[in-house]
C-alpha cells in the first residue's frame, strides 16, 4: 500500500508540473472550470486514483476533474501531437524519466 501511495503522489507532482501545459479548457476564469486529466492508471491503482478524483470533485463546486484512462503507450503516441493541436489534457500523469522528451520538443511551452 505505501508503494501505491507513493508512486499516487510521485504521479500527481508530475501532473501538477504539467497542469496548463496544453490549451485553455476555454472556460471563464470567474465560473466553474474543468480539467482533463489523462494518466494509464488501472486495475487498484486506477480505483485508488479514481476515488482521489471523485473525492476532489465532490469537496467542492469550482473544478471538476474529468479523467480519461488511456494505455501508457497510447499517451505516449498521442500526448505530442495532442499538446501540439492545443488538444491535449490540461493534466497529464507520467513517468518521470518521460518529461525530458516531452520538454526538448517544446510540449510544456
Amino acid at each position: 500500500m505505501k508503494k501505491l501511495l507513493a508512486t499516487l503522489a510521485a504521479a500527481a507532482g508530475v501532473s501538477l508540473a504539467l497542469a496548463g501545459c496544453s490549451g485553455s479548457s476555454g472556460t471563464d476564469s470567474s465560473g466553474p472550470v474543468t480539467l482533463t486529466f489523462w494518466h494509464g492508471y488501472t486495475e487498484a491503482d486506477g480505483k485508488v486514483l479514481d476515488q482521489i478524483v471523485d473525492d476532489f470533485n465532490k469537496s467542492q463546486d469550482k473544478i471538476t476533474i474529468k479523467t480519461t484512462t488511456k494505455t501508457w503507450a497510447v499517451i505516449g503516441d498521442t500526448l505530442l501531437p495532442a499538446l501540439s493541436a492545443k488538444k491535449g489534457p490540461d493534466i497529464v500523469a507520467m513517468p518521470a524519466e518521460n518529461l525530458p522528451v516531452y520538454a526538448s520538443k517544446g510540449a510544456f511551452a
